[in-house]
């Protein structure tokens, strides 16, 4: 279905919309007029696609008797965000004005931060080819902190920092927004889990150990790493499987950082939790120059054998548990002896053929269907910027007439975009419930599905796992495939038949 949005001039209680700032799965942001105190404020509302519709009027209603009790608890859950924003009182936390009910929805009011994001902020540096400064990020990176510090304070997570989530005001200084997932992950809802792969932390992905301040500094450290060097660092799924960090002072062009701001960045990007120990205001002081940072010891390699062993089957639970790829076959008879990993590595490829033999056709099954929606997208996409064209050449527009029809067919093309992310995440899920999870547990846990093992067999333990991730290992990465890969350069098309609107 499509996400509706209320229509620019839309009257909410004080509030008249000026136009929608932003989608996702649980609600509505718009930029908003208010009436009484003559700003700019940003209005977030509560609209659950899959749970409510709403009607030519603008009421938002449950889709189905079914579904009102869920979509109840989603405007219970938004309303304790507001609760929990509105009793803190810090600078770089974003502040809530007013929260309140209309036409059967929920709203909550918040200030227009006019300086952008810090998404934007790189996205504009990397378009003009001039990479922000290392001290202004410093500076960004100082202000965040401070602002973390004060949550952590009081027993606050926040569980999805990321570019998009810091703001900027007026006087250009950062702001920490959107506290949803913060909220929500204390209690059973419908909106619980939302936070972003690309910066959790691995205690976030796998369930294993709850979020805690480190959870947040491993965010801003990836973060970081991305404003400070323009690359994303490796999301911790994927260094789960196989860590292959690259430290941020080995890319290009960052040879020379300051070795507190290369600590903070590496030491918070650690897998282990228990390396990344420290307080936001510890590392506000090594940022400052006020203290030495001191790294904390390592753990042994063999306890993250056995810690990662348990985020996989976490992991698995998390996404649900399918059809496995693991024939039903007998164990086969126990063999003497394997002196060598190589023959142990042959054997366990024969007990395992029907699942191994698998892998490559369902690997590139995958990578079709995902191509196909893609394409699927392209065609869409391209069907609603021939019907602009048509609206363009039947009748000459007014100014505002044409303003209108950009607003229209941009909205509609963002509406394909949500849906083809939609069908992304079934598919991604689809092809982790079936195909990652069984071929994860063969590469990692060969010991869970080779019971004639010897003893003298499990010293060859760490050199089968590994034979099987440099021949296997490829395929329970899942390729990257952005959530929105057409949008812009549609977008673009619009404002080249709509320019100056």
């Amino acid at each position: 279905m499509d996400i509706q949005t209320l229509p620019p001039r839309t009257v909410i209680g004080n509030y008249k919309i000026l136009k929608t700032l932003g989608r996702g799965g649980f609600g509505v942001a718009y930029v908003a007029w208010d009436i009484q105190l003559e700003r700019n404020v940003v209005l977030k509302e509560c609209f659950p696609a899959a749970l409510c519709r709403r009607d030519e009027d603008g009421t938002i209603r449950p889709m189905g008797a079914e579904l009102e009790a869920h979509y109840l608890q989603a405007m219970a859950d938004m309303q304790r965000e507001a609760r929990t924003l509105a009793k803190l009182n810090h600078e770089r936390i974003v502040r809530v004005y007013e929260v309140f009910e209309s036409r059967g929805g929920l709203y909550y009011v918040m200030p227009w931060l006019e300086g952008g994001s810090l998404r934007e902020k790189m996205e504009e540096a990397a378009d003009a080819g001039q990479p922000i400064a290392v001290q202004t990020a410093i500076q960004w990176l100082l202000a965040v902190l401070e602002g973390l510090q004060y949550l952590h304070d009081k027993g606050i997570v926040h569980r999805d920092i990321k570019p998009s989530n810091i703001m900027f005001n007026e006087h250009e200084h950062p702001v920490i927004i959107d506290f949803g997932a913060s909220v929500m992950h204390a209690v059973t809802t419908v909106t619980q889990g939302e936070f972003s792969v690309d910066y959790a932390a691995p205690e976030q992905i796998s369930g294993k150990g709850a979020p805690f301040a480190g959870t947040d500094l491993f965010a801003l450290a990836a973060t970081t790493y991305e404003l400070l060097s323009g690359c994303m660092p490796e999301a911790a799924l994927r260094r789960m499987l196989k860590d292959e960090l690259v430290p941020i002072d080995s890319l290009p062009g960052m040879e020379s950082l300051q070795q507190p701001l290369v600590q903070f960045v590496m030491q918070n990007l650690q897998l282990s939790p228990a390396a990344r120990d420290k307080s936001a205001a510890y590392w506000r002081e090594v940022l400052s120059g006020m203290t030495v940072c001191k790294p904390l010891p390592q753990p042994r390699p063999v306890g993250r054998w056995v810690w990662y062993a348990g985020a996989v089957v976490t992991l698995a639970a998390i996404v649900g548990i399918g059809a496995s790829l693991l024939p039903n076959t007998p164990d086969p008879q126990p063999v003497q002896s394997l002196p060598a990993a190589e023959a142990l590595y042959r054997a366990y490829v024969a007990h395992n053929k029907a699942g191994l033999d698998a892998v490559p056709a369902e690997y590139a099954a995958y990578v079709a269907r995902v191509e196909t929606v893609s394409a699927e997208l392209d065609q869409a996409c391209d069907t609603v910027l021939q019907q602009l064209e048509q609206e363009l050449a039947d009748t000459p527009l007014t100014e505002e007439q044409k303003r209108d029809l950009k607003d229209k067919y941009t909205d509609k093309i963002y509406d394909l975009e949500v849906e083809y992310s939609r069908k992304l995440t079934e598919l991604q899920n689809e092809f982790y419930n079936q195909f990652v999870s069984p071929l994860i547990s063969l590469l990692t846990e060969p010991h869970l599905h080779y019971p004639a093992w010897t003893d003298a067999d499990f010293a060859h333990l760490p050199a089968l796992r590994e034979r099987l991730e440099r021949v296997y290992g490829q395929y329970y990465l899942l390729p990257h495939h952005p959530e929105q890969p057409n949008g812009n350069k549609h977008r673009q098309r619009i404002g080249t038949l709509l320019p100056c609107i």
